[in-house]
């Protein structure tokens, strides 16, 4: 199981888990994982890289991922804009 040991390990972007991986002031490994983690944990399972999807299987069912209103709110949104 991957942990970052300190703050200085991850930025504090990586550790608040930005939705899109190109805001990282430090796109190293540790950095990237430990975002991916924190959106994980929150169950925001989709982060973009850029125009690059990224998606990672929660193994059990999300309401918030597939409700009316999430499906709703990407309907014309631009690309990126939505996490």
């Amino acid at each position: 199981e991957f942990r970052v040991r300190a703050a200085s390990d991850a930025g504090a972007d990586a550790l608040r888990g930005v939705p899109d991986l190109l805001q990282l002031s430090d796109f190293s490994e540790p950095s990237l994982l430990h975002t991916l983690r924190v959106r994980y944990e929150r169950d925001e399972v989709y982060t973009f890289v850029g125009t690059i999807l990224i998606s990672i299987n929660p193994y059990r069912w999300v309401d918030s991922l597939y409700d009316l209103r999430s499906m709703l709110s990407y309907r014309n949104a631009p690309l990126g804009e939505r996490p």
